[in-house]
């Protein structure tokens, strides 16, 4: 859908119009910040990246709370363990430190990555700290027990928050 949509409305340099979804452009040296197959990398890592309700029964299907509640019967309404929502967030941190010039995950440009990431990214950052205290996307942090060594533990994701 993004491809069409990027391709419905493309990128002519002239007058500053739409910029590509997948090729985005700097917008001070109109020269691409990432490729079209990083874009498409991020994209697939996505998919790698959220705890799967299909392949592996990790998680339980919910059209309202997907990828937050564990599979195995008895213990349904509990959350996957805090280290699962870790390892997306270090995920979303790696591939926010691909390109360091800007918040975004291609840099200084908004990019169909953006677009993937930022709906279970922007779920996470609400209920994340309502399971675990002390783990807060928005803020960088992971805080347990109220130890602050991990308290700016995804810096570049707080950018993006922020951005």
């Amino acid at each position: 859908l993004l491809q069409k949509i990027d391709k419905y409305f493309p990128n002519n340099n002239n007058n500053n119009n739409t910029p590509s979804l997948f090729q985005p452009l700097n917008p001070t040296t109109h020269k691409p910040t990432c490729s079209s197959t990083d874009v498409t990398n991020m994209i697939h890592a996505f998919s790698k990246a959220v705890p799967s309700s299909s392949s592996s029964s990790e998680t339980r299907m919910s059209p309202r709370a997907g990828w937050l509640f564990r599979s195995e019967e008895g213990y349904r309404l509990d959350a996957l363990p805090r280290e699962r929502f870790e390892m997306f967030l270090d995920d979303a941190e790696r591939y926010l430190s691909l390109y360091r010039d800007g918040p975004f995950f291609c840099g200084c440009s908004f990019s169909a990555a953006d677009i993937v990431w930022a709906p279970l990214l922007e779920r996470y950052a609400f209920q994340l700290p309502l399971f675990y205290s002390g783990l807060e996307p928005r803020g960088g942090s992971s805080e347990k027990n109220n130890s602050s060594n991990n308290s700016n533990r995804w810096p570049l994701l707080k950018d993006w928050y922020n951005a």
